[in-house]
């Protein structure tokens, strides 16, 4: 039951992704914030082992679509750490982002009839699946990300205006820097930071 309330009241709260309109509203950071945040995350990717990453990893931690397609196979069935939500995604014709629709038929009646309400308030969107890391699942994010990302040499940068676009159309509340870039071997990652450092929102770049 409390998985099932969260994933309802995430499909409410992204309803509104389609009812703000299509501006993007950033709360911008000052360039101290965001150097000595980047320089934080830096830090952690760069390090040898995976604590310091794991350490700026605040539960939950939110996986966005493009990333939890590719690293979703294979977790442990525990969600105490590791569980799903599903978000109403407005993709803009992006099929070049290959973010794949949710079977609705795996999910509950009650869940499929709260999607189909909101797709029906919100015309050309799709339900997506995100993942979500609670309590120790971070400790989990941080092996995958270090395993799968982190061989090799990184970059980490502000999000670029583009970037920003992409994330602004999955979420349901204001961007508020500092948002990073992390440039890996494996692909760009797009990460939602707090003031202290902490990751609260990670998502995998489309390449374009």
């Amino acid at each position: 039951m409390p998985l099932q309330r969260t994933r309802l009241l995430f499909l409410i709260a992204c309803v509104a992704v389609s009812a703000r309109g299509e501006e993007l509203r950033v709360t911008r950071a000052s360039a101290e914030t965001k150097a000595r945040v980047a320089a934080t995350l830096s830090a952690a990717v760069t390090a040898r082992d995976a604590a310091p990453l794991e350490a700026i990893l605040k539960p939950p931690v939110l996986c966005g679509p493009r990333l939890w397609q590719r690293i979703k196979t294979g977790l442990p069935d525990d969600k105490e750490r590791v569980g799903a939500a599903t978000l109403i995604f407005n993709p803009s014709g992006r099929e070049s982002w290959g973010i794949r629709a949710l079977d609705r038929t795996l999910l509950s009646e009650d869940v499929q009839k709260a999607i189909q309400i909101m797709l029906d308030y919100a015309p050309g969107t799709i339900p997506v699946e995100t993942g979500i890391f609670r309590g120790t699942g971070v400790r989990l994010l941080a092996t995958i990300l270090r395993e799968r990302f982190l061989e090799g040499q990184v970059a980490v940068t502000q999000a670029s205006e583009e970037d920003l676009q992409y994330y602004w159309l999955m979420i349901p509340y204001d961007i508020e820097e500092p948002v990073l870039r992390l440039d890996t071997p494996a692909g760009s990652l797009l990460l939602d930071v707090e003031d202290d450092g902490r990751v609260t929102w990670i998502d995998l770049l489309p390449r374009e």
